[in-house]
């Protein structure tokens, strides 16, 4: 940094700037896209990027976020260094965005995001009232991008990565989230590939895809599910009970939004297990349905931790890299990194159904004492109601278990009710290393 202050004229023995109240680099700016929980301003209020900046929080939701314009040239983001020496000659920051001198410094996204409401524990900030603008250095998404009961993000989406802003996980991941069978047609090329002749280390149920009402034929067993669409947390999924009632789904398919489904064989289940990965850190947990519900992950739930198995942790490694081009051992081509690139997913969750023999059904399940509605702990997205649970129960043996893979959610995971607060301490650990990467590097 000695050769930018000599540009500049701050070198030893050169006139400085007059002494004046001490001097602070601006806060990083960070986007935060969750609107139903949690205070990313307080979670963030006490970490600093390792050069010493603060980080500034704008939290708000897909509805009430407006993306554009957005640049294709990018903006410079000189380094806190930089910024001090830029300071100290008396030339103003905005400068370096065409300051041939700094034409070595990477740039950053060249987009404006206006925030119409801001929100704190699901609450909006201040009424709504007031618009902020600005320029974020980072994203992080919360919520997910389409939902049946809200306004699509979607545009928003494609606006902050024409703008090539960074995130955790990756926006290209995010974008590739929004249509579920993306997302199966990789967990089929991580069966097919990572664990061919290993079904029961990556199990999955065996399904087929129809673009359209026109190719829509089901061959497989009955009962069956037939989801429309990216369905989500439960919405647009039907339960078929022969080939009769299957007729009807042609008939009903092009009138859906999307104009594709799928269709899979109906699993007995006894309930489910929700993996989570936040970076190195695994929990799973057991989750018994307490509502009578066919869909296992919905309704009220009884909410237990258990082990994570080497089996489980196999399960979320291959799911994290499903997007990564093929690489690693086996493989003719260069082994690739797992944490930090950018299609790896650092926030995960995969549900696993439990399958139980045919004939077989759940006769009883313990149900604690009644709780006040207000011990009733309701996740986001759409998930099942869960009661709080109980410390991770190290005695468990999940490896007798038969179960196939349900899904994989990415950054817009919902989090276990007893474990949310460390758990979203552990997303900003990721967050914070990811500014330190960006913007905290003395070397342009």
């Amino acid at each position: 940094m000695h050769a930018l202050k000599t540009m500049l004229g701050t070198a030893s023995g050169a006139a400085q700037a007059p002494a004046g109240p001490a001097w602070e680099a601006p806060p990083l700016q960070l986007l935060v896209i969750q609107s139903d929980a949690y205070d990313w301003g307080a979670i963030m209020a006490a970490r600093r990027a390792r050069d010493g900046r603060a980080v500034r929080v704008v939290q708000t939701s897909w509805r009430d976020l407006l993306v554009g314009p957005c640049g294709s040239t990018g903006r410079v983001v000189p380094t806190t260094s930089a910024l001090r020496a830029l300071h100290e000659a008396g030339v103003p920051a905005v400068s370096a965005a065409n300051d041939p001198r700094f034409k070595s410094f990477p740039k950053r996204s060249e987009v404006t995001c206006t925030v119409h409401k801001e929100y704190v524990n699901g609450k909006v900030v201040g009424g709504g009232k007031d618009r902020i603008v600005f320029t974020p250095d980072f994203v992080l998404i919360r919520e997910e991008v389409t939902t049946p009961t809200s306004k699509t993000g979607r545009n928003e989406l494609l606006g902050l990565m024409y703008a090539n802003v960074p995130s955790v996980n990756s926006l290209r991941s995010v974008l590739m989230f929004c249509d579920k069978p993306v997302v199966q047609g990789a967990m089929n090329a991580v069966a097919a590939t990572k664990f061919a002749g290993r079904e029961d280390a990556f199990p999955l149920i065996p399904q087929d895809f129809f673009p359209s009402g026109q190719a829509f034929f089901y061959g497989r067993g009955f009962p069956a599910v037939v989801k429309f669409g990216t369905a989500h947390a439960g919405y647009g999924k039907i339960r078929i009970k022969h080939h009769h009632d299957m007729d009807d789904v042609r008939g009903i398919l092009p009138m859906t939004t999307d104009g594709y489904c799928t269709a899979e064989p109906l699993v007995n289940s006894g309930g489910d297990y929700r993996l989570q990965k936040i970076g190195t850190h695994y929990r799973a947990f057991k989750r018994t349905d307490v509502s009578g519900a066919w869909k296992t992950n919905t309704g009220s739930a009884l909410l237990h931790e258990v082990p994570v198995t080497d089996r489980f942790r196999g399960m979320m490694d291959a799911a994290a890299a499903m997007f990564m081009p093929p690489g690693g051992p086996g493989s003719e081509e260069p082994p690739l990194p797992a944490c930090g690139h950018p299609d790896y997913l650092d926030i995960l969750t995969v549900d696993l159904i439990i399958a139980l023999p045919d004939g077989h059904e759940v006769t009883s399940v313990k149900v604690p004492p009644p709780m006040a509605d207000s011990d009733v702990q309701v996740p986001r997205n759409g998930g099942a109601a869960m009661l709080p649970g109980v410390a991770v129960d190290e005695a468990f043996n999940s490896d007798d278990d038969k179960v196939y893979i349900l899904e994989v959610n990415g950054t817009s995971s919902g989090l276990g009710p007893d474990h949310g607060a460390a758990d979203n301490e552990r997303i900003a650990d990721l967050v914070l290393a990811r500014l330190d990467a960006l913007y905290c590097n003395d070397t342009p």
